[in-house]
């Protein structure tokens, strides 16, 4: 068949390329070694440019654009090669980050087991579950309320508490919208993410459903509306559920609440039904913050921020890295600045260990690879 000719052509093709890049990488392993002999850096801009410069100039005009991007990423293979060859530079490189592993390793284990009672800031939320979340972030702690992410991250900044917890996927949350831009700014670290599962239940002042009237937050309200239909309740609305809860509490006519189960067993109010959400998997997640930077033995999660004049490039090489490296990509987030001749901001989080070798020659190639990066995090998800 005249199909299957064509296949065995690309085929030879194929095996003759397999050849010639193995051979390439081969080379490039040698260039590194003399790299390191003679005290050079393996990244190159200027070299890079100038085949990518060579290739499109020997490229017929239809395949410019895709034979740059290849070669571009045969370039990027090589260099990953070349920088699994250099030892031991990673924990020291300060290139352009604002610490090192060795730094974050050295310091961070110490200052985790220096805090035996953390200090914790709440932002709060109308529903109360920021400070449920917050009572479980840890065994021990003491817990201040703030009502203005400023304050909580100057609270911080004073060092009156040594962590903030804060609601990052609601409606009502004030890190709605880039978050990790707002960590950056803020020179915040993540410590752990905190899951919660969130469902309401409805209690009253009374052990009967004499009640018509029910009240809550407008948006705890929302999330039950199918319910709150079904009963043909009237309702109202407050600012904060623990208001609603206690208000109900007080009063002598017959009334109730739709609120977390720990609000109404904080007012000694009668738990009717719970679940009563529209959404039987009501989940919310809490960022864990903090100045410095810690480490526990269940942290599997590194966040970093990357600032770069060329995302398309930089997202390309990323991906080249993690698939030949078999590393997990977490979460993708890319701030682009309204003013062209700012840098873009890529803020990425990865599955791998801080002492690992295969994480160190990650941060050294970023390293080199980027205009600047950040350390933001290392921490693990929970629930809690």
């Amino acid at each position: 068949m005249k199909i299957q000719r064509l296949r065995n052509k690309i085929d030879k093709i194929d095996k003759s390329l397999l050849n010639l890049f193995e051979n390439r990488i081969k080379i490039s392993l040698k260039i590194a070694k003399y790299k390191m002999s003679n005290n050079k850096n393996i990244f190159d801009l200027q070299r890079e440019n100038e085949i990518l410069k060579t290739i499109k100039k020997r490229s017929s005009q239809k395949f410019k654009q895709s034979n740059s991007f290849l070669f571009s990423t045969i370039i990027n293979v090589g260099k990953i090669f070349q920088y699994r060859k250099i030892k031991n530079l990673p924990e020291n490189v300060k290139k352009t980050t604002n610490i090192t592993i060795k730094e974050i390793l050295n310091t961070s284990e110490k200052n985790i087991n220096k805090i035996s009672m953390p200090r914790l800031g709440c932002l709060e939320t109308n529903d109360s579950y920021s400070k449920i979340a917050t009572s479980r972030a840890f065994t021990y702690s003491t817990i201040n309320n703030y009502t203005f992410i400023s304050d909580l991250f100057d609270a911080m900044d004073k060092n009156v508490i040594d962590f903030g917890v804060i609601e990052i996927n609601s409606s009502s949350s004030q890190l709605t919208n880039n978050i990790y831009d707002i960590l950056n700014k803020n020179n915040t670290h993540i410590y752990k993410i905190l899951n919660l599962n969130a469902p309401y239940c409805l209690a009253a002042n009374s052990n009967n459903n004499s009640f018509k009237k029910i009240i809550s937050t407008t948006q705890i309200l929302s999330q039950c509306s199918t319910y709150i239909k079904k009963h043909k309740y009237e309702k109202s609305h407050l600012e904060l559920v623990s208001e609603a809860a206690f208000l109900v509490s007080k009063l002598d006519e017959p009334m109730a609440v739709i609120c977390p189960k720990e609000v109404a067993l904080k007012y000694k109010l009668n738990i009717i039904e719970e679940n009563v959400q529209d959404n039987t998997k009501n989940n919310k997640k809490f960022l864990v913050v903090s100045k410095k930077m810690y480490t526990t033995s269940n942290q599997n999660i590194l966040s970093l921020s990357i600032k770069t004049n060329n995302t398309n490039k930089l997202l390309n090489n990323i991906s080249t890295y993690f698939n030949i490296n078999n590393i997990k990509l977490y979460q993708l987030q890319i701030i682009t600045s309204t003013n062209k001749n700012d840098n873009s901001t890529v803020y990425l989080d990865f599955l791998g260990n801080i002492k690992d070798a295969s994480t160190k020659a990650f941060i050294n190639y970023l390293s080199y690879e980027t205009d600047n990066f950040k350390f933001l995090g290392y921490y693990s998800e929970e629930t809690v």
